[in-house]
């Protein structure tokens, strides 16, 4: 596959949902009305001139692409005729995009850890007692991530404390879909992305550090980062970490784009980087490497 070739595009910008039942779902109304606005902003970012979406134009021959490689999204352009080439297994895809991949591989501020029912005893309890103490780091609050999710969503932010009825449902609910990362919450000062493309172990390619403007946990922007540089050493940690991350992708049996999220907190001082906190193996908004 030639990165100039013309591509014909499936663009599931809800592939979070597919990976997250195991199975393919039909979007809401509402879902389906919020990815229709992002969509032409996808194509912004990904298009080269000659590609066209899925169903636009005649599909037979062309390098078939998607924004998350999932089982549906490979069925979907090899119906239509496109080619698809060196596409990871689906489980590959799901175990990759998991929050538990990331965190094994050291995601997240000082104080985060990923609970899966089925490696601790009582799960449930486990988070109960982590989220009743104060968290090490940050503004006194614990961030909840379910295994799977998107521009923030399948978050909460809780207060130290025993939980709620409600939130012990909503942390039950989680736990019985894979897991959850528990986090202390922080005040951000600098979002930052890394996109890469992995082609094998050994064989991969990253792009530079750029600055992501996010809202409420959706994307916004990414630009260049300007007068945001980085300090040398921070730079050299970032690095070290996507290396690791392509490698552990490679690894793993993924192929294709991906992007790792980082940012700077606030520390009290001049802040501090927290390296990897949230790696999406497909592609990303202002996507570039």
């Amino acid at each position: 596959m030639r990165d100039d070739e013309p591509a014909v595009w499936l663009l599931n910008l809800d592939a979070e949902r597919e990976l997250a039942a195991g199975r393919p779902l039909t979007p809401n109304a509402r879902l389906a009305a919020r990815m229709e606005a992002v969509r032409e902003a996808a194509r912004r970012a990904l298009f080269r001139p000659g590609d066209a979406l899925l169903g636009e134009r005649e599909a037979g021959g062309r390098v078939g692409r998607a924004w998350c490689r999932t089982a549906t999204a490979r069925r979907r352009l090899e119906a239509a005729g496109a080619r698809v080439e060196d596409w990871p297994a689906p489980e590959t895809v799901r175990r990759v995009n998991d929050r538990a991949f990331a965190a094994a591989l050291g995601a997240g501020p000082p104080g985060a850890r990923f609970v899966h029912p089925a490696e601790v005893g009582d799960a449930e309890a486990e988070v109960v007692r982590v989220l009743a103490s104060a968290p090490p780091v940050g503004v006194g609050a614990w961030r909840v991530k379910r295994a799977f999710g998107v521009a923030g969503r399948g978050q909460r932010v809780l207060a130290p404390g025993a939980p709620t009825e409600a939130e012990r449902a909503w942390l039950a609910a989680g736990l019985r879909r894979g897991g959850l990362q528990l986090e202390p919450e922080l005040a951000i000062r600098l979002e930052l992305v890394v996109h890469g493309w992995v082609a094998g172990p050994g064989r991969w390619k990253l792009g530079v550090p750029r600055e992501q403007a996010v809202r409420g946990g959706a994307w916004q922007a990414t630009v260049d980062l300007g007068e945001a540089r980085l300090p040398e050493r921070w730079a050299r940690r970032l690095r070290a970490g996507c290396e690791e991350v392509a490698e552990a992708l490679a690894a793993a049996g993924y192929r294709g784009p991906f992007g790792l999220d980082a940012y700077v907190w606030e520390d009290g001082g001049e802040g501090e980087l927290v390296a990897l906190s949230e790696i999406n193996a497909r592609y990303t908004m202002g996507w570039r490497v």
